[in-house]
Parts: structure tokens; sequence; C-alpha cells
């Protein structure tokens, strides 16, 4: 976590992980809080490893002129569920942020299995008596739903 950035934080909250949920800034210009700046200074702040990318997902900015930056978190390229950051400020600047970042430590991300292993798998695990697909009523419906003779259940 970048020390700079923490001097100016007038309200501070770390979830469990002891990463930040909130916080909010004091106004000080001298602190290089720019919202043009957004992904350095979270993966800054955050503490965030080079594999760990924030990508923007939606930019808002409200009838008070508050600019509010939405990003989804991604390890090696792969996206985090359920691991979004948010910005808001106005005038450049950052006033607040809060969301979910997750620390992510995994040496590799190859697939342990291929689709063929990783279905089998997976039907290992849900053991139906009969799935949708089997059924050539259903095959059919969604065939012609999803106007896609190539489309399964």
């Amino acid at each position: 976590m970048n020390e700079e950035f923490m001097k100016d934080i007038v309200f501070l909250n770390k979830g469990a992980n002891g990463n930040i949920e909130f916080a909010r800034f004091a106004n000080n210009e001298k602190f290089d809080r720019k919202m043009e700046n957004d992904t350095v200074f979270l993966k800054s702040i955050l503490g965030a490893n080079d594999e760990d990318e924030f990508c923007l997902k939606s930019e808002v900015t409200d009838d008070l002129g508050i600019l509010h930056k939405r990003f989804q978190q991604y390890y090696k390229g792969i996206r985090v569920f359920d691991a979004e950051y948010l910005l808001h400020g106005r005038d450049g600047n950052i006033e607040v942020m809060n969301g979910d970042f997750q620390n992510i430590e995994i040496k590799s991300i190859e697939p342990a299995y291929n689709e063929r292993q990783a279905l089998e798998k997976a039907l290992e695990y849900v053991s139906a008596k009969k799935y949708l697909w089997e059924e050539p009523k259903m095959e059919e419906y969604v065939k012609e739903h999803l106007n896609d003779l190539h489309a399964t259940c």
C-alpha cells in the first residue's frame, strides 16, 4: 500500500482480508489523486501485483457533478468474480473509493482438466438421472428459440 496516499485519508474501512473497502480523502492538491491516473492509483493504494488489472466497466457523472468510475478486477487476464472497485470524485480529483479487491496468489492459471474431463467431473458431481439435452423436444425448442441449429441445452 502506498504510504503517500494514506497521509490524507479522512476515513478508512478495511475488510477482514485487510484490504481497503472504503476510503474518503481530504481535499489536498499536493497528493496526485487524479481521475486520469485511476488504474495507477488503484494498483498503488491497494498494493496490487503486476498480474492484477483494473478494467473500466462504467463511467457516470451524476446531477451533483460527481464522477463515478467502476472497475472490474482481472488477474492474469481472468475476471475475478465479485471484485469491483469504484472511484468517486469531482474536478478531476479522487475523493472517495470503495469496493472489493482480492489478493490472488495462484502460480498457474492453466486448467487442471480439458473440456471432456471437466464435463465428466460436472456430470459426476450433479449425478442427475436425466439432463435437458437428452430430451429431443427441449433440444428442438432451444435451437428454434435461439435460431441456432447448433444450440443445445
